[in-house]
């Protein structure tokens, strides 16, 4: 039987953040077509990703839900840069 490979290398962080960016290609393009469920979901496979990194890097749920609210909020200015806006809710 064959090895298929080194699983560890498949999941290190920084293969993890390129998953994420490319996903968050991915939902950029289908909301640009106007294709909202896709959109959304890529976006959360995204956020998926980003989280297993932070999780992976600090296990006190404290400090990820504080670097993923940093993230987000440079995520939210990098949308608003780009000329996007962004809707909160009523």
């Amino acid at each position: 039987m064959q090895k298929k490979g080194n699983h560890k290398e498949l999941f290190r962080p920084q293969n993890r953040i390129d998953a994420a960016l490319a996903r968050i290609e991915t939902s950029n393009i289908l909301f640009e077509k106007k294709r909202f469920s896709a959109s959304i979901y890529f976006a959360g496979v995204a956020v998926e990703s980003i989280l297993r990194v932070f999780i992976e890097r600090d296990s006190k749920k404290v400090n990820v839900l504080r670097q993923f609210a940093d993230q987000c909020n440079d995520a939210a200015n990098a949308i608003v840069a780009r000329g996007y806006d962004l809707y909160y809710g009523e």
